[in-house]
């Protein structure tokens, strides 16, 4: 992870949070990659320095699981691939499908439970049992754990924390520190300029030229875009719509004195 990489991906979650009309907290620990930005619906909030084992969820259990999950599809390729006439490569592709559906069978028990267990969130009414080993999930990758490595057995929990300590994280050079925050100094003196001068309101048509092209241009760049962007396009086209309608029925001040 990447200072850059983090930005771009909390600029576009900020935006996803605006179109919900959401104000959220987001709790992060203070990893090199953490740079902040200005957002306008979610809060960055950070950790305490060398707590993250303690009162951060996703390492409460919900990563463990996650990996879990994740790698039960990868060894079912790899024991797959053994007796294939043809192996499918587990490609950059084919491993963001299984993060995609390992994600996705993270079960929401799992993931309040981490959250009580770190006690961020205050004690529950009824205790939710803990859910962070699936026993079948675990199960079914002991088998095929046991089928690929016959002759020397590995157990499940060192099979997937075995990466644990690899590095993740980028440290950011000097100037990619200076790129971060002149960004910012920009836009405040920016912001001081334009304080002089008066913005200039676009007329009705213009508007809906520019959200018909904006729609056209998103539609074409669904990889970086969501479908939700559309969504909210379209939104604005019927407000817009109705905001024309209505003036159309405005009467002028000269409709009250034709006789």
């Amino acid at each position: 992870m990447t200072a850059l990489i983090f930005k771009d991906w909390l600029v576009k979650f900020d935006r996803h949070m605006r179109t919900q009309r959401r104000q959220v907290i987001l709790l992060i620990d203070n990893a090199p990659s953490h740079a902040s930005v200005d957002l306008t619906n979610v809060k960055l909030h950070y950790l305490p320095p060398n707590t993250t084992s303690h009162i951060q969820p996703l390492d409460a259990g919900i990563i463990k699981n996650f990996k879990l999950l994740y790698k039960k599809q990868q060894m079912k390729l790899h024991l797959d691939n053994a007796s294939a006439d043809t192996p499918v490569p587990l490609d950059i592709k084919r491993a963001l499908l299984f993060i995609r559906s390992a994600w996705r069978d993270v079960k929401q028990p799992t993931i309040i439970n981490c959250w009580r267990h770190t006690k961020i969130l205050p004690p529950p009414d009824s205790q939710i049992e803990p859910d962070n080993e699936p026993t079948e999930d675990v199960r079914d990758l002991q088998e095929t754990l046991d089928k690929l490595f016959q002759d020397a057995p590995v157990p499940v929990s060192e099979f997937i924390e075995f990466d644990a300590n690899l590095p993740s994280e980028e440290a950011m050079t000097e100037d990619e520190i200076i790129e971060i925050v002149r960004p910012t100094a920009e836009k405040e003196i920016n912001t001081e300029e334009d304080q002089t001068t008066e913005p200039v309101v676009p007329k009705l048509p213009e508007v809906k030229t520019l959200l018909n092209t904006l729609q056209t241009f998103v539609t074409r760049n669904l990889d970086v875009f969501d479908v939700s962007d559309l969504d909210f396009i379209d939104t604005l086209k019927t407000k817009m719509q109705k905001t024309s309608e209505k003036n159309e029925q405005q009467k002028t001040l000269k409709d009250y004195f034709k006789f």
